[in-house]
């Protein structure tokens, strides 16, 4: 938020204190309170205001009093916007950080509960809560706790940014979205006070910078997955080769030539599938 004018600071700076002295002919001039006195005003004068935003910063009284209220009003003005200027583009090289910090941040998740892990950090780090969710369609985990999980219920609608307040607690809910489609939500809860819009912008650049790398870590579970589910067939294959391999060597074989001349194929089979578990294996590892 821009602070209020003070006119005496602004008087301080060369270039509008020599418009003032243009204005009034080089008459001395004094700032008490919020009054400027410019020459020796009578005690009848009416005050002639400065105003900014409708709001009045100063009274001129003295010579002159009308036109220079009028000139530094404009300044005045002027002083404001470049300040409003100045805290916008400050606010965007903020958030432009935040950004690029929080990218750096999420981007090391592995699967989705660490990233809704992550997320859940950094987003009670930005705005302190006493519970809070984070839910991500079609991940092994759908839904993440921290905190107090008696005050926050997943709410109904994941798809509507908002604040809402009731008589025990205020409740955040900033949507995941991933091209334009909901994949979920942050959702933060807390008894003291209720959300600002403030903190759902800061939760939202979270969720935003979160969904983006959603498709990621569901892509990497459901390898993880299908690898899981590969190793687990081989090893079930190599065991039935196993008790088929131990079956040839029985002595009570009927056909002892038979499954002679099987063992050497069997244990074949078996050493061949082990490395093909093991470069499995190392390959997700890497």
């Amino acid at each position: 938020m821009t602070s209020p004018i003070a006119l005496d600071r602004l008087l301080r700076r060369r270039p509008i204190a020599d418009v003032l002295a243009a204005l009034t002919a080089g008459e001395s001039y004094e700032i008490d309170a919020r009054t400027l006195r410019i020459g020796r005003p009578s005690a009848h004068d009416a005050g002639q205001p400065i105003e900014v935003d409708g709001e009045t910063i100063a009274i001129v009284v003295g010579r002159d009093a009308e036109r220079v209220a009028e000139v530094m009003s404009a300044v005045a003005a002027i002083e404001t916007e470049r300040r409003r200027l100045a805290d916008e583009v400050l606010g965007l090289y903020r958030e432009v950080n935040l950004m690029y910090a929080l990218a750096d941040r999420l981007a090391g998740a592995i699967d989705s509960r660490q990233l809704a892990q992550r997320m859940i950090a950094e987003a009670t780090r930005l705005v302190p809560a006493d519970a809070a969710l984070v839910l991500i369609d079609g991940a092994t985990e759908r839904i993440t706790e921290f905190g107090d999980g008696v005050v926050l219920a997943e709410p109904t609608d994941l798809a509507r940014a908002r604040i809402e307040v009731t008589e025990d607690h205020s409740t955040l809910v900033a949507p995941l979205s991933v091209d334009e489609t909901e994949r979920g939500a942050i959702v933060l809860a807390r008894r003291q006070r209720p959300f600002s819009a403030g903190d759902l912008k800061l939760v939202s650049t979270v969720a935003s910078q979160g969904a983006a790398l959603v498709d990621r870590v569901l892509e990497g579970e459901r390898r993880q997955v299908a690898a899981e589910r590969r190793e687990q067939r081989l090893r079930e294959q190599i065991d039935q080769l196993r008790v088929a391999l131990d079956a040839s060597q029985q002595p009570e074989a009927r056909d002892a030539e038979l499954g002679g001349r099987h063992v050497p194929e069997l244990r074949a089979r078996i050493e061949a599938l082990r490395k093909i578990v093991r470069s499995a294996t190392d390959d997700e590892a890497e």
